[in-house]
């Protein structure tokens, strides 16, 4: 059978690496405690467990024995008990990455979007005060149009300064007999 596209194909363990994988966990742990991997972890806190030279997620590999089978595609190995050195089946659940974000968010782990979405001076951020524009790069920024109205408003007196210093500097500038102005490297 092949697998769906984007599904990570776990490998079946056989009984030596079954019971290898055992030997990571602690002993005397209830089905209830977190079972603390004591195994190799990567940078993020994972546990790490390698079949054939190859290395997968440890907890991964529990949740696809706990289901019997691959995970599906789309979904990731979530900790129902936050932490990610846990290898307890009981402790794992297949979910979406949204799935998993809600669960944080809930848990008080992850700050999550405002029910109310406003801006940072109190504006509601739905249309039409919301505005989104995408960038070069692709990604979509968004902000508040009474906001941008407000710092549009408060850099006028600015740029009207900013402008009038220009045109001083640029006159002076052409006032300045050639050669010897001093921004044009000249005496005086």
């Amino acid at each position: 059978m092949r697998a769906a596209p984007w599904t990570i194909v776990l490998p079946r363990l056989n009984a030596a690496d079954a019971e290898r994988f055992r030997s990571f966990v602690p002993l005397g742990v209830t089905e209830y405690e977190c079972w603390e991997w004591r195994g190799g972890i990567n940078a993020r806190g994972y546990p790490i467990f390698s079949v054939n030279s190859k290395s997968y997620r440890a907890h991964r590999i529990a949740l696809a024995a706990k289901i019997g089978g691959d995970i599906p595609a789309g979904l990731f190995a979530c900790h129902s008990c936050d932490n990610p050195s846990c290898v307890n089946p009981d402790h794992l659940f297949a979910g979406t990455a949204q799935e998993n974000a809600r669960d944080a968010i809930s848990k008080k782990r992850q700050w999550g979007p405002a029910p109310w979405p406003a801006c940072k001076r109190g504006h509601a951020l739905v249309p039409p005060n919301k505005a989104v524009t995408i960038r070069p790069d692709g990604t979509r920024h968004s902000f508040c149009r009474e906001c941008s109205r407000i710092t549009a408003r408060l850099n006028v007196p600015k740029r009207r300064e900013l402008r009038r210093e220009q045109r001083l500097t640029q006159r002076a500038v052409e006032a300045c007999p050639r050669g010897a102005c001093p921004r044009e490297g000249g005496g005086a």
